[in-house]
């Protein structure tokens, strides 16, 4: 029997969107390889391929900032992860070339969203201030740490240029690193669905749209601390980084999702080995209430997690809510 191997995405498209192809059903059986990244048909299922598949439902040329809102279903995570995985570049160009300039006249809020008062927010908006609060210059500070900010600056930062937005609107959180790094939060709550790679696109994305507009910004954050001893900002930081921060329940159904498999996992951590390499290192962070405090610490990335029960998707971490197995840990 011979095959013929496709990549994920390009066998996605051709067999549940492409056009039909003679002698091609419109599903085939097919089988992994090299980890689930690739996949191979028998070649009586498909007698010629498509000279040109419609893969602009993930045309890379879409941006990051528009490519985290076509992930949904699993199929379509595979599919943007086997993409992104081969032409990271394409995507990250895309997003540059797209990302909004927002002036000095428009400016960042920076200093609105210091002296705004504490309100009736959703619970994530809500989840977002208070971290704010927490961990704001002359408030408190997190140890020196990798991937963790030292403190957070600000909070629903804009991004959008436009009334249209054109897919741009505001980040979560804007952190600051022991090293003078300028670091993006995505925050999410709880019982948020979302698989990782949507918060991590998104967190990509408004870090590449902050980079070509950093010299602004980061003025304007000097001028709101003032002061005799405000909080130094690298003035061209070859690395922005990137966190996923989410209360304990959202790891802990992360932990537990039968529908993921290695390969999925192992997709996704060389994806971020990928955008390390392109100067945006990521970092995954546990946060959990203490009556008006907050311990937050990083965990390991999910494709790092043991196999607590023998199995690759354990049920997560303790019972426990305030527990989690020292292994998940640095």
């Amino acid at each position: 029997m011979t095959y013929r191997v496709f990549p994920y995405d390009e066998l996605f498209y051709l067999v549940n969107y492409g056009p039909v192809v003679p002698g091609m059903p419109r599903h085939v059986g097919v089988e992994p390889v090299g980890g689930g990244a690739r996949m191979r048909v028998k070649e009586n299922d498909i007698r010629e391929a498509a000279p040109e598949l419609p893969l602009t439902w993930h045309d890379l040329d879409n941006g990051l900032h528009v490519l985290k809102d076509r992930c949904r279903t699993f199929p379509e995570m595979r599919c943007l992860l086997s993409k992104l995985n081969r032409e990271l570049d394409v995507a990250i160009d895309a997003t540059r070339r797209l990302a909004p300039r927002r002036n000095q006249a428009q400016g960042f809020q920076i200093g609105e969203r210091w002296e705004r008062a504490d309100r009736d927010y959703n619970l994530e908006r809500q989840l977002e201030w208070n971290l704010f609060q927490a961990f704001r210059p002359g408030r408190g500070s997190l140890p020196e740490w990798p991937g963790l900010w030292s403190h957070l600056l600000s909070f629903q930062i804009p991004l959008h240029d436009n009334v249209a937005r054109d897919g741009w609107g505001h980040f979560d959180l804007l952190g600051v690193d022991y090293d003078t790094l300028p670091l993006v939060v995505e925050l999410k709550q709880e019982n948020s669905r979302d698989w990782p790679l949507r918060p991590l696109l998104e967190a990509a994305a408004n870090a590449i749209a902050l980079r070509e507009v950093w010299p602004i910004c980061r003025q304007e954050i000097q001028e709101v601390q003032g002061g005799e001893s405000p909080i130094q900002l690298a003035a061209e930081p070859q690395n922005f980084r990137l966190a996923i921060v989410a209360p304990t329940g959202y790891w802990r159904y992360l932990a537990a999702l039968a529908q993921v498999t290695d390969a999925d996992w192992d997709s996704l951590g060389d994806l971020v080995r990928r955008l390390e390499e392109r100067g945006y290192p990521t970092s995954f962070v546990e946060i959990k209430r203490n009556g008006a405090e907050f311990v937050v610490r990083p965990i390991a990335p999910p494709w790092e997690w043991p196999d607590l029960t023998g199995v690759r998707n354990p049920r997560g971490p303790e019972e426990d809510d305030n527990a989690v197995p020292e292994s998940w840990t640095r």
